[in-house]
């Protein structure tokens, strides 16, 4: 079929009509033809671009008329060698809606946003960043190694991703993530606070020093980077995605720190929630259960286990008893994580969204 209109022709179809917001199963006819004077997707998106990502004392960002620069390309799982669209770059105005194909495979509309991902080196984080550049987001990663940044920029690969080196714990550092962010993509929309670190061990087995540090560690990952986001996030009215995890509510013996340090950033985060609503600043979590990480690797390496890590992850997530019967992936965590980050969320605040295989985090 080809699509033509007064100013040129269209030959694929399915772009043309997700760029137009019709389902590509409705077209019925051999031939459709599109007047000059109907609205194009940049001036119907710039129409409706202070719905979503607006900016309260300055023009929103993305609506001068797109300049050309390189492109990536929507695909949809179910036929992965098939290009659904074209998606443009950051030059090109930002979308505040989503297009869906006839599978159900939902564009996020977060193409522009800026992102600050904390722990964006590796695991969930690196996963998190990896699909917001997939997005069209604008994404800053901070982490403390060089090394690993480094390697997160060779394998994303894309002018779209900023690292930058920022220990959280310190506020000083955290500060100057936020700030590089808000360089790199003229403003701040969301925050993936998914940086953390763990004392494995009981109450009893761990020194009292170690369960207070995994209280203060939980909290100030998310709090010293909240601090000097809400400004900007405030202006946007952004979101910010934290982690919880079972253990927040089920106390487990064996990691009875973390489930004391979880129980702790799950009330802040509902705390924060009540406390920024009213600023349109939207406040999440996504529950993680048995999830597939480098950290779990660390894990089997200390437990010196007779068995393959496959193995033992499963054999962790039978323990733990989760309903579904194997662990996760950090693609489905960060999938979560991106979704509460995207407009498609936006009347979703003070939630859990639990990514755990069954298990209940609150």
């Amino acid at each position: 079929m080809i699509i033509t209109s007064d100013t040129g022709a269209f030959r694929d179809v399915t772009s043309w009509a997700l760029q137009l917001r019709i389902s590509p199963a409705v077209l019925g006819s051999s031939e459709v033809h599109v007047a000059a004077g109907e609205p194009t997707t940049s001036r119907r998106q710039a129409r409706r671009r202070q719905q979503v990502f607006s900016r309260s004392t300055t023009q929103p960002r993305g609506i001068d008329p797109p300049v050309s620069g390189s492109a990536a390309v929507l695909r949809c799982p179910y036929h992965p060698g098939t290009v659904l669209a074209d998606r443009p770059t950051s030059t090109q105005p930002r979308r505040s809606g989503s297009h869906i194909c006839e599978h159900g495979w939902v564009d996020l509309g977060l193409l522009n946003a800026s992102v600050l991902v904390t722990g964006g080196s590796s695991g969930i984080g690196l996963e998190t960043a990896r699909l917001l550049i997939e997005e069209g987001a604008l994404v800053t990663v901070c982490g403390r190694d060089i090394d690993k940044l480094r390697a997160t920029k060779a394998a994303i690969d894309s002018p779209n991703l900023n690292t930058h080196r920022a220990d959280i714990y310190d506020p000083v550092q955290a500060a100057s993530a936020v700030a590089a962010a808000v360089e790199h993509g003229g403003g701040l929309d969301g925050v993936a606070a998914v940086a953390g670190r763990g004392h494995h061990g009981s109450l009893v087995e761990l020194p009292t020093s170690d369960v207070v540090a995994e209280v203060s560690d939980k909290l100030l990952a998310l709090l010293n980077i909240v601090d000097p986001s809400l400004l900007h996030l405030t202006r946007s009215r952004g979101r910010i995605v934290g982690l919880t995890a079972p253990t927040a509510a089920q106390p487990d013996p064996a990691m009875g720190a973390i489930g004391v340090g979880r129980a702790a950033l799950d009330n802040a985060i509902a705390a924060l929630a009540a406390e920024l609503a009213p600023t349109g600043v939207a406040v999440n979590a996504v529950g993680v259960g048995i999830i597939d990480t480098p950290r779990q690797r660390s894990r089997h390496a200390e437990a010196r286990s007779p068995l393959s890590y496959d193995d033992w992850l499963q054999q962790q997530a039978e323990q733990r008893s989760v309903p579904l019967g194997r662990p996760g992936t950090a693609t489905e965590v960060a999938t979560a994580v991106c979704w509460l980050l995207s407009p498609l969320a936006s009347y979703t605040t003070g939630a859990i969204l639990e990514v755990t295989g069954g298990l209940r985090s609150r």
